[in-house]
């Protein structure tokens, strides 16, 4: 009988991909003969294909002569347990295209999306490449560079469509997203095998409907997008990026009606099998809702360890800060939080909006004014508005105008420019005009008019506005206007006309009625009754505030009808009286006071 040797065993294994046993059988040839660097390498690369990334890094530190020739597989295994800060290090002394396409995908693994897309355009076309490359166009915020890509395939695949939809959706094309799925959906199906059971192809087909539902929740079918996402938590199986999307997003629909729904939903977003895979955007959405709910549920505790672990280059970081702090009542901490993020990105946009926010609520106008006026949006006409609000300074508007009139100046067929520029100049000749401002009024408005000549009321606000600063020119505008029917009218009667004859405004007259409405409801005094007999009391039809107080009838101690002198001589003994009674006589005295009372 022939017995094999462990050499044979691990060359049948090797044959057979069964990297369970390769390892083993490594082990084991391994004990008496540590220093083999063949066996070594059989076995990294083994841990490799079993996922174990760790334990070949292992080797690889233990045995440093096997870098000359895995040096990419040890960059590849630091990627895969997240140092990826050291797998480009690694890859920097690695040359070849095999290197690169690993580059690329640390790049997108890190956020760095731009990078990523420009190592791939450099790569030779393929449909695989293509796929990568539309989805760091996608998540790049160049949607449309990332449907050229997709045309540029040979073949349409399932990925391709679904990175499709992602791009359409950035484009606000949600048709065309929702035909991009469609076709997702049946090349996913048509891909698999006969031998797939329904619950294993619609495990396959869990990121698809996860976007269909997202896609449903932003056309606002929030109740289509509520019923997919609890059917994919339901069974909690497939793509776990995709079911903590789910979790995530549902948490944000049912956020107003349970926190406490809401708080699992986000646990299960949050769990440790999705940490790493999560795109930046993705995370970030995570964590802000995460946060969110904790607030909701004033656990200031566990949201200030989560904000801790999160990373200080995120904007997300501060804003989530500045809210607990907030909640805390801390609120100068908020403040502060926030002005020094805005020191080191002095370009975000979400954090300035945020700091004039708290600033308006704490009652801090000018300081709210000075960070929204630093920011990109501060000639949008609402922000105009709220500056103007915040701060009563015209200047404001004018200097919007100006914006607005360079642009337009740039591009006159653009109807936006076109209304925006309307909108802040009528506001800020309305506001000149209030402030007396009558030379910069008429500035505006002859913008305005050069802009719409036919529109004849702003032709006359024009001309009220020219007649303080410069009459000339205000005849030379007035003789536009459409002539009026004055046939008849004396204006001079009309100047010197009495003001007596004015009718009185609607002030005036709302005050007259309401003293009118005060007279009316006065009281008046009940009169006495015509037919009278007999004496009657002068008091008796007023009220009791009004009636004359008279002193209460003498109550004393005496029997009932003796005098007032027998009474006081009663009190004044009993009262004075020093000497111990006997039983009869207290109850007899008791008796005396009894059932006295005044007669009416």
């Amino acid at each position: 009988m022939t017995t094999t040797t462990p050499f044979a065993q691990l060359q049948q294994y090797i044959n057979d991909a069964e990297t369970k046993n390769i390892i083993k059988t490594c082990d084991r040839i391994l004990k008496n003969k540590e220093d083999d660097d063949l066996v070594q390498a059989v076995k990294f690369i083994a841990l490799i294909q079993d996922n174990e990334f760790q334990k070949a890094l292992s080797i690889t530190e233990a045995h440093p002569s096997l870098l000359k020739d895995y040096s990419f597989a040890e960059a590849y295994c630091l990627y895969r347990i997240g140092s990826a800060d050291e797998a480009m290090k690694r890859l920097e002394k690695i040359k070849g295209e095999e290197a690169q396409h690993l580059k690329a995908q640390i790049e997108y693994k890190l956020g760095n999306y731009e990078k990523a897309s420009k190592l791939y355009e450099s790569f030779t076309t393929s449909d695989e490449i293509l796929t990568n490359l539309s989805a760091a166009y996608t998540l790049a915020d160049q949607p449309k560079k990332a449907l050229d890509a997709i045309k540029r395939a040979e073949e349409n695949t399932h990925e391709l469509a679904y990175n499709g939809s992602c791009a359409s959706i950035d484009l606000k094309d949600y048709e065309q997203a929702r035909r991009f799925l469609d076709l997702a959906t049946k090349l996913c199906k048509d891909s698999l095998d006969s031998e797939y059971t329904e619950e294993e192809i619609q495990e396959e087909l869990t990121p698809i409907r996860v976007q269909t539902a997202y896609l449903s929740h932003l056309v606002g079918d929030v109740s289509a997008a509520e019923n997919i996402y609890e059917s994919v938590l339901e069974h909690k199986k497939g793509d776990a990026v995709a079911v903590a999307v789910a979790a995530n997003n549902l948490a944000t629909i049912q956020s107003t009606a349970s926190v406490f729904e809401s708080a699992k939903k986000m646990k299960l977003a949050a769990t440790d099998k999705v940490q790493g895979k999560l795109t930046t955007k993705q995370q970030r959405g995570v964590d802000l809702n995460h946060v969110l709910v904790l607030l909701l549920q004033k656990k200031f505790e566990e949201c200030r360890q989560l904000i801790s672990q999160l990373p200080l280059n995120s904007d997300v970081t501060p804003l989530m800060l500045s809210a607990l702090l907030y909640q805390e009542k801390n609120f100068t901490q908020a403040i502060e939080t926030l002005k020094n993020a805005i020191t080191q990105d002095p370009n975000n946009l979400r954090l300035k909006i945020t700091l004039a926010q708290i600033l308006i609520q704490r009652d801090q106008p000018q300081e709210a004014a000075q960070v929204l006026s630093s920011s990109s949006i501060r000639h949008e006409p609402a922000v105009v508005s709220l500056l103007v609000k915040l701060t009563d300074d015209v200047d404001v508007l004018n200097q919007s105008v100006e914006h607005w009139k360079s642009l337009f100046k740039n591009d006159k067929n653009n109807a936006k420019i076109r209304s925006n520029l309307v909108h802040i100049s009528r506001a800020a000749a309305d506001l000149n005009s209030q402030k007396e401002q009558f030379n910069d009024s008429a500035q505006v408005y002859e913008t305005l008019v050069s802009l719409d000549p036919n529109d004849k009321y702003l032709l006359a606000y024009l001309v009220d506005a020219l007649s303080y600063s410069d009459v000339d020119k205000a005849k030379t505008f007035a003789s536009k206007l459409p002539k009026m029917d004055v046939e008849g009218v004396n204006a001079e009667l009309l100047e010197t006309q009495s003001s007596t004859l004015i009718k009185p405004s609607r002030v005036e007259n709302a005050k007259v009625e309401d003293k009118d409405k005060k007279k009316r409801r006065k009281k008046r005094h009940n009169k006495p009754p015509k037919d009278t007999s007999g004496k009657i009391d002068p008091q008796r039809w007023q009220s009791k505030k009004k009636k004359k107080k008279q002193a209460p009838a003498a109550t004393g101690f005496g029997s009932q009808g003796s005098s007032n002198d027998s009474k006081s001589a009663s009190l004044q003994h009993q009262k004075g009286q020093s000497t111990l009674l006997k039983p009869e006589q207290v109850l007899a005295n008791k008796m005396k006071g009894k059932g006295i009372k005044k007669k009416r």
